[in-house]
C-alpha cells in the first residue's frame, strides 16, 4: 500500500454516502442529507478506532445541527431537507461523462459499513444527531459546549475524533466483559 491508497488514506466522502443510500434503497429506506452527514461522520469515527485508519479523506466541520461534511453537503444540497434521490456523481474527463463516484471497500470496512448500517437503520435525525453530538463529543468540544453555536465551522481533527471513539470502543468492550 503506498500514500494514495484509499484504504490507508480514506475514501471520498462521497463514495461511503453512495454506499449507505444504495444499502437504504435495497432495505427500502429515505435517507435525508443530514441522515447522511451523521451516518458518514459515525462511520469515520469507528472506522478510525476500530481499523486505525481513516475512512474518509474529507473534511469533517462542527455546524450547529452537528457534524457536516462540506463534500457531501455541496452534492447533496440541492435535496434540501428532503429524502436523497439520487448519487454522488464525479466527472470524468477521458470518458467525457459524469460516473457515480464509487470505491471498492476492503472487507474489513465493509463489514464495519454493514455493522454500523444494521445499528443505525431506522434512527431518525434526531437520535442520529444525539449520537454524533454527544456531550463530550469533538463536535460538542467546538460548538459552545455542545449548545451547537457557531460563527465558523472548526474543523473535526482526525486524531480527536479517534481519541473519542477509541474511549466508546473502550466502553464497550469493559461492557461486554
Amino acid at each position: 500500500m503506498n500514500a494514495t491508497d484509499p484504504s490507508t488514506t480514506g475514501y471520498d466522502a462521497r463514495a461511503v454516502a453512495n454506499w449507505f443510500l444504495d444499502r437504504a434503497t435495497r432495505d427500502g429506506d429515505d435517507l435525508t442529507q443530514l441522515h447522511l452527514h451523521k451516518l458518514v461522520y459515525l462511520a469515520h469515527g469507528w472506522h478510525l478506532a476500530r481499523l486505525g485508519r481513516p475512512l474518509i479523506r474529507d473534511t469533517v466541520e462542527a455546524w450547529p445541527r452537528g457534524p457536516m461534511i462540506p463534500a457531501l453537503y455541496d452534492e447533496f444540497k440541492h435535496f434540501g431537507d428532503g429524502p436523497i434521490r439520487g448519487r454522488a456523481f464525479d466527472f470524468d474527463f477521458v470518458r467525457g461523462e459524469n460516473l457515480v463516484v464509487l470505491a471498492v471497500f476492503p472487507a474489513d470496512t465493509w463489514g464495519l459499513l454493514e455493522l454500523l448500517w444494521r445499528t443505525y437503520q431506522g434512527h431518525d435525525v434526531e437520535e442520529l444527531t444525539r449520537a454524533a453530538a454527544e456531550v463530550d463529543s469533538p463536535w460538542a468540544k467546538r460548538t459552545a459546549g455542545g449548545r451547537g453555536v457557531v460563527s465558523d465551522h472548526p474543523v473535526i481533527p482526525d486524531d480527536e475524533l479517534k481519541a473519542y471513539y477509541d474511549d466508546q470502543v473502550r466502553a464497550v468492550q469493559s461492557m461486554a466483559g
